[in-house]
């Protein structure tokens, strides 16, 4: 993240600790809109995000979308294969 002003996207690849997710609301532009995207893979579970975010169905700013791998077209059957091999249930 740019630590200045001025900001109009921030767009975080994995989930950011709490305290800098908040930071980056104040570095919007003057007089423009702030878009802030998060993609992630929950690997930490339930953290502040499901909390905040995910759960926060009654928040008009708020989008959530989910994918996993069967919304990938390009991953073959037997790379899932693959990756399923070793790993529990529940991190399937």
């Amino acid at each position: 993240m740019k630590q200045g002003a001025g900001n109009r996207l921030i767009w975080f690849d994995e989930e950011p600790p709490k305290d800098i997710w908040e930071e980056c609301f104040v570095r919007v532009e003057a007089g423009q809109d702030l878009d802030v995207i998060l993609t992630m893979t929950a690997i930490k579970g339930m953290t502040w995000v499901y909390d905040k975010l995910y759960t926060a169905t009654n928040n008009p700013d708020i989008f959530v979308s989910e994918a996993n791998w069967k919304d990938n077209p390009w991953l073959l059957s037997a790379q899932k294969a693959r990756m399923t091999r070793g790993l529990t249930p529940d991190a399937l």
